[in-house]
């Protein structure tokens, strides 16, 4: 497997992707995001595990992984609720604040075979079969407005300061994607 780099653009950001195969069973992923709008966007990036008092337990490593038939797709995003699933709590990531005209660059190590994951379902079962997949990166943004500083909650997370929204979901974000990459990715099966 070789390193490639793939771009994306919207009308609001520019998405760049560098994925470099460390070893057969790392992945490291270095993305940069670049706002092109006269104000500012919000990733979706920082998921988190839990609570340690009032600081949210965040890893820059931690992402969503969906897996269907045709792609696999490695996401930082407000996750949507699957069809038939109630949700009690909703979980929204903490967000990055990207002013005008600004950059945000992250670096992440993925392990290989990928394995499926999404806040809402308990871990589907696990299959020790290994297939390959095409494979995208996306991430969830949104588009400041007039209204949304005063929305802004600011929150301590294990990897420093970072900002929360209660009012969004799934759908008011917009997503930015990048992919396939040319060679297909080892991701494990679902039962």
């Amino acid at each position: 497997m070789t390193d490639q780099t793939l771009t994306a653009q919207t009308t609001e950001a520019t998405l760049t992707a560098h994925f470099a195969f460390e070893s057969e069973t790392t992945l490291r992923l270095t993305y940069r995001v670049e706002n092109k709008t006269s104000t500012t966007l919000y990733l979706f990036n920082k998921l988190y595990t839990g609570f340690q008092g009032n600081t949210i337990i965040t890893d820059k490593n931690s992402v969503y992984v969906y897996l269907d038939k045709k792609k696999v797709v490695v996401c930082k995003e407000i996750a949507p609720v699957p069809a038939g699933v109630y949700a009690a709590v909703r979980i929204y990531p903490c967000a990055t604040k990207l002013p005008p005209q600004g950059e945000f660059t992250e670096v992440i190590e993925l392990t290989l075979p990928l394995t499926v994951q999404s806040p809402y379902s308990s871990t589907p079962g696990i299959s020790k079969r290994v297939v390959f997949r095409p494979l995208y990166f996306s991430l969830g943004y949104f588009v400041g407005n007039a209204f949304t500083a005063a929305q802004e909650r600011p929150v301590e997370t294990t990897e420093g300061p970072a900002i929360r929204f209660d009012a969004f979901t799934d759908s008011s974000q917009s997503w930015i994607t990048v992919g396939p990459l040319n060679s297909p990715t080892m991701v494990f099966e679902t039962k």
